[in-house]
């Protein structure tokens, strides 16, 4: 073999290695840069926004179902749904809170003066039994939003934040419905200022107004 025929041969040894040893080179430096993009996208779906945090203590173990508000233009509406305790231990409802309302209270529906059905504020809000389940629906015990400054349409929804005795609370979302369906008197107290409820008229006999939330 010529010293030309060695010469071309060793240089084409050599170009092969030197491409081969890039192909590798631009191989190894994708993969880091993969690795990094998926950390990256791993850590960003983490901590998206609306990312629901875990229920503690007596909300871990609430459960709401079927969950909605009367839809109304202003003053006070009612929220209802059905809350089951799925824990071994009793829960104690105490309070719930809503952007749309400056004050909420725990009602309760009782026989009034004349046979009428009254409503009322449930000191101490409502325990659940461990297992039970309690059902706030229109006519009966439910949500109350007082205040109530903007319409609650038909067709959106309202969220309000449930809250239980040991401090740990429960969102909600609600669907919002047109209703119209028994009238109940609401007994005003002291702590209800001078909001008024949509349609209420008064009724004879009794220290209260009719209302059609409920």
């Amino acid at each position: 073999m010529s010293n030309h025929t060695i010469r071309a041969v060793t240089a084409l040894a050599a170009l092969s290695v030197a491409l081969g040893l890039g192909a590798c080179g631009t191989t190894t430096a994708t993969n880091p840069v993969g690795a990094a993009a998926s950390t990256a996208a791993g850590t960003a779906a983490s901590t998206a926004p609306g990312s629901a945090a875990k229920a503690t203590g007596q909300a871990a173990s609430a459960q709401v179902a079927d969950a909605w508000v009367k839809a109304v233009d202003t003053g006070m509406t009612g929220a209802f749904f059905v809350l089951k305790n799925t824990g071994s231990t009793p829960i104690h409802l105490l309070s719930a809170s809503s952007p749309i309302s400056p004050m909420m209270q725990m009602h309760e529906t009782v026989m009034g003066t004349g046979g009428a059905m009254a409503m009322q504020e449930k000191p101490g809000g409502f325990t659940i039994p461990a297992g039970g389940s309690h059902e706030f629906k229109a006519g009966g015990d439910h949500v109350m939003f007082m205040g109530v400054s903007t319409a609650v349409k038909s067709g959106t929804t309202v969220t309000f934040t449930l809250a239980f005795e040991d401090g740990s609370t429960l969102p909600v979302t609600a669907e919002v419905r047109t209703f119209t369906g028994a009238k109940e008197t609401y007994v005003p107290g002291a702590t209800t200022g001078t909001n008024s409820m949509p349609g209420m008229t008064p009724t004879p006999g009794t220290s209260g107004t009719t209302a059609s939330h409920g």
